[in-house]
């Protein structure tokens, strides 16, 4: 009887160890791109604003500014990649 419960503690315990040792991890090319604001909406930064913009009119600069939220249907994939529940 002692040994089985023994045993019974260790696969217990073995499966306990298994379940934190595997997850899933983030993709972590879209956790940097991408930003889930507290209201749930995903946020993406414009492209186009890192140099060369001295070119560009006043107006394009300023509504690079801005970081647009995706779609509803591109929001719930980039949320089940990045595991966020709202």
């Amino acid at each position: 009887m002692g040994i089985q419960k023994s045993v019974h503690l260790y696969l217990s315990v073995f499966h306990l160890c298994l379940s934190v040792i595997y997850y899933m991890k983030t993709i972590k090319s879209i956790a940097k791109r991408f930003r889930v604001t507290t209201t749930g909406k995903v946020m993406k930064r414009k492209s186009g604003q890192s140099h060369l913009n001295a070119k560009e009119s006043g107006k394009i600069t300023s509504n690079k500014r801005r970081d647009p939220a995706l779609v509803e249907d591109s929001a719930k994939v980039i949320k089940k990649i990045l595991f966020v529940k709202k």
